[in-house]
């Protein structure tokens, strides 16, 4: 049986970047050559996009599944060669999330003819950088999923479990003028004044953003991308910004919706467009399921604690189908930076804790 830091150490290497389909096709076809002894395998390419689908009992819905994305951000060549730093592995994926698909490997491995016994799922998805819609949410929406809850080990920092996640909400403002030469502006109309206006006042709907309280449990809004004109000696004929909203689990859409259009009403040239919506989440640590987590982490040592994330996962489409999920890193850093990194004693740990988890609550 492989130890989880040779099988992490064979999983960094596939250059599994959301837009490299092949190979995050690649390192599925691995995965399953482990799991297809033991478990009934379903392969899916949705919109170009891999997934994986895997069950103990022949069913779409088994009591617990356990969720990964195999998917991560572009990085430097180095960091697909996973090293160890003192207590530290260093490596793209190491945190995020690839030690969590290194971790259900090897319980499948460990538990072999024994895994009949327990009505457990695995699903692997390859888009979550990118939103999620063609992985997570394509197989919830065909009827794949957990009939007790799912286990999504895509943040909850240094053992303490998620309560709950902001939604997020992403749109493009535009405002549209008329171009002409930049010596004879009285020919053309800009839009860019106007727009800069819209903007503050947009902010002013968001006054929290900036707050003394270290939770910062508020809803925000930051401007990600703002194009428009194409050379400095021309008004530009339209102006567009990528603007991005994070919300509260009791703030609704309609309730940013208002906000949005109670200033628009007030400059009729800015028009609005949808591009994603993920809802909120909230998590009631109280389900036996997570009680059991709990006390098999503190006899395993670890005491967890709790968190709320300003950031959105996959949990936000298992929340829509009203399925919970427990969220919960070990030790580890530097996510989609150059220094990734998860603690190297966690990781046994960890896998110890969710393998008695598996055995005491997916038969």
């Amino acid at each position: 049986m492989e130890d989880i830091e040779k099988i992490l150490k064979q999983l960094v290497e596939f250059q599994s970047v959301t837009q490299d389909q092949e190979e995050n096709g690649r390192l599925l076809d691995f995965v399953e050559n482990t799991l297809k002894s033991h478990m009934h395998v379903r392969r899916f390419v949705y919109k170009g996009y891999h997934a994986l689908f895997a069950t103990v009992v022949n069913t779409k819905k088994p009591k617990i599944v356990l969720a990964a994305h195999c998917d991560v951000v572009p990085a430097p060549q180095r960091l697909f060669r996973m090293k160890a730093n003192g207590s530290k592995l260093i490596g793209r994926g190491v945190l995020d999330m690839k030690f969590a698909i290194a971790c259900y490997m090897r319980l499948v491995t460990e538990l072999k003819k024994n895994l009949k016994e327990y009505d457990l799922g695995i699903m692997i998805t390859s888009d979550e950088e990118v939103g999620g819609s063609h992985g997570v949410q394509y197989l919830l929406d065909k009827g794949y999923g957990a009939g007790r809850i799912a286990f999504l080990p895509d943040g909850g920092w240094e053992w303490r479990i998620e309560t709950g996640a902001k939604g997020v909400w992403h749109i493009d403002v535009e405002a549209v003028g008329k171009s002409a030469h930049a010596s004879r502006p009285w020919e053309g109309e800009t839009p860019f004044f106007e727009f800069f206006e819209f903007l503050k006042d947009l902010k002013g709907q968001f006054s929290s953003a900036v707050c003394d309280g270290k939770d910062h449990y508020h809803d925000t809004v930051t401007v990600g991308r703002i194009m428009g004109g194409e050379a400095v000696n021309q008004i530009p004929s339209f102006i567009r910004a990528s603007v991005d909203i994070r919300h509260i689990p009791e703030t609704t859409k309609k309730d940013l919706e208002r906000r949005i259009l109670s200033v628009m009403k007030k400059y009729k040239k800015i028009s609005m467009t949808e591009r994603v919506y993920g809802y909120a989440s909230k998590t009631n640590l109280d389900i036996p399921e997570i009680q059991t987590f709990r006390q098999i982490a503190r006899r395993h040592g670890i005491q967890t604690g709790s968190m709320f994330s300003h950031g959105s996962s996959d949990a936000r489409f298992f929340a829509e189908k009203n399925i919970p999920t427990l969220i919960v890193w070990p030790r580890g850093g530097g996510h989609h930076s150059d220094d990734e990194w998860v603690q190297r004693r966690d990781i046994e740990t960890y896998y110890k804790i969710l393998r008695d988890w598996v055995l005491a609550t997916a038969k």
